[in-house]
């Protein structure tokens, strides 16, 4: 691992693997420290993985002024400049599926493919559930909108298709 000056930041990066080039984009507790991370994963047997920390997370440094999502955006397309990668695959986690959308907006040449996993669009209306809330909510409704969350062929209530009448009663207490 290694740092890199990049943009305003200093990133904390590693490569691994052999093969076409892979931009890994973590989420928000994105850390190479922590482990397993896509550097230990079967796509080194395929790619050249570059997965980095991103600003304001693990060991790569974090600005004192806001930033915005393409603030993000564009580290990543600086890192690749820093390494050397005109154009890659890319793969964004989490939070780093948002900085994925993000960056094939801002530099859709960069990018040769996208998979993103567990993410949303972020922005008015497109974020992810505000997970924060459920704490607050009586245990039976929070069980309902966590079904409802978790499986999209439920209703709002976290009813049928997905639940059978049995299930639904045990909800219900």
């Amino acid at each position: 691992m290694r740092y890199v000056p990049v943009r305003d930041i200093d990133v904390w990066f590693d490569r691994a693997g052999t093969g076409p080039a892979l931009l890994a984009i973590s989420g928000s507790r994105g850390d190479l420290r922590r482990k397993p991370n896509l550097l230990e994963s079967p796509l080194t047997t395929a790619f050249d993985v570059l997965a980095y920390d991103q600003r304001g997370l693990g060991r790569t440094s974090k600005p004192d002024r806001s930033y915005s999502i393409a603030d993000y955006a564009d580290d990543a397309a600086a890192l690749m400049d820093a390494v050397g990668w005109e154009r890659a695959n890319v793969v964004g986690v989490s939070f780093g599926g948002m900085v994925a959308l993000e960056f094939v907006l801002g530099h859709p040449n960069r990018v040769t493919k996208l998979a993103l996993c567990c993410t949303s669009p972020g922005g008015d209306g497109g974020s992810s559930y505000p997970l924060h809330t459920l704490q607050a909510l009586p245990s039976d409704e929070r069980a309902r909108v966590m079904v409802s969350i978790s499986d999209a062929r439920c209703d709002a209530g976290g009813r049928q298709p997905c639940l059978d009448a049995r299930s639904a009663q045990k909800l219900d207490g």
